[in-house]
């Protein structure tokens, strides 16, 4: 990159030197050079270059500029209006490919541009008067001339010495951004470095811890062995007795089975006899309500029967009396045969009451016989 900048300044050093006083003195000193802000497609840096390589040294001013300086001066030098002139041609005209040209933009325009030498020749003959054809390949015609390109790297070179120029500063800027990026990879890869180690050692601890739960674990694993088989003994014991149990089982289904003929045999022979008792019990309300009539029916006997007895009573105790005087009185006669006759009368009323006390007991025995069966 150095002899590249090297060349450059070369091309575009002004080996007059007065010429620097001159520019100083009319307030060029900063104004740029053609070779400086030219821009041209790419593969056309070097024609550009040879075609334009008088004005390259070129300073562009402004047009205000251009017009107070003066007519004649001592020193050999050129200013270009950097005003660029309208567009009006058309077809392939060298203005097109190049750009920051200014005034000369006009002078590019009337030069067509081929790729090959043939097709220029073939075109020479359709200029108008004042333009020309150049082709890629350094050959510029007009008519009745013909100009070659000659190789070098002078001031023909310049813009391509530019773009290889910059091309190589983008890509010493991109190498510069890649070189800070593996730079910044290198900390960040240092740091992972030292974290990978901490994760080392950290590992080794936890390999170490791993170690000791292993043998934690294979004295687990030898209790829990031991303890395996004694849950297979158990297991075999449980498995035997649970035969033993579904032999049981099947005993007690049949068992239930049996029991449970019995009892719906038990629960038909209950129904049955709660038929039977609610039969017995209408036959026992119908006969105690039959007795309760009897009883009513009776009643009135009841009490002439009691005060009958009483009536005996007091008789017998007269009787008594009067047997002991009898032998006193004829009228003692006369009450025992009264006493006799109401004794009768007693006897006459007592025989319906033992009448109804047989028809009661009977009618008990019957109901008991039937509860019996």
């Amino acid at each position: 990159m150095a002899s590249l900048q090297a060349l450059i300044d070369a091309a575009l050093a002004d080996h007059d030197p007065a010429l620097g006083t001159t520019l100083e003195a009319h307030g060029l000193t900063e104004a740029p050079q053609l070779g400086e802000v030219l821009q041209v497609e790419p593969g056309w840096e070097a024609l550009t270059s040879w075609l334009l390589a008088p004005w390259l040294n070129a300073r562009l001013v402004t047009s205000q500029q251009l017009a107070v300086l003066p007519e004649a001066l001592a020193t050999d030098w050129r200013l270009i209006d950097k005003t660029p002139p309208a567009a009006s041609a058309s077809g392939q005209r060298l203005a097109s490919l190049v750009k920051g040209a200014g005034a000369l933009g006009e002078w590019l325009a009337s030069i067509h541009y081929t790729q090959t030498t043939a097709e220029a020749e073939a075109q020479v003959a359709h200029l108008a008067p004042g333009e020309s054809v150049v082709s890629q390949e350094g050959v510029w015609l007009g008519r009745g001339w013909l100009q070659q390109q000659a190789n070098g790297e002078g001031i023909d070179g310049l813009l391509l010495t530019r773009r290889r120029y910059a091309e190589l500063t983008a890509q010493r800027e991109r190498e510069e951004e890649a070189l800070a990026l593996a730079e910044e990879q290198c900390d960040v890869a240092s740091e992972a470095i030292e974290t990978l180690e901490q994760e080392r050692e950290q590992q080794a601890e936890q390999e170490r811890a791993h170690a000791a739960s292993l043998q934690q674990l294979a004295v687990k694993e030898r209790s829990l062995a031991q303890r395996l088989e004694h849950l297979e003994s158990r297991a075999t014991e449980l498995d035997e007795e649970l035969a033993q149990l579904q032999e049981d089982e099947a005993e007690l289904a049949l068992t239930l089975d049996e029991q449970r003929a019995r009892w719906h045999l038990a629960m038909e022979q209950l129904e049955s006899a709660a038929q039977a008792r609610e039969t017995n019990a209408e036959q026992r309300n119908r006969q105690r309500e039959a007795r309760d009539q009897l009883t009513q029916q009776h009643a009135p006997l009841k009490a002439q029967q009691q005060a009958l007895a009483l009536e005996r009573e007091r008789l017998s105790a007269e009787r008594d009396s009067l047997r002991s005087q009898q032998a006193r009185s004829s009228d003692v006669e006369e009450r025992l045969s009264r006493i006799a006759e109401l004794e009768e009368a007693r006897e006459m009323l007592v025989e319906p009451d033992e009448l109804a006390g047989k028809n009661s007991k009977n009618c008990f025995i019957s109901v008991s016989s039937r509860k019996g069966a």
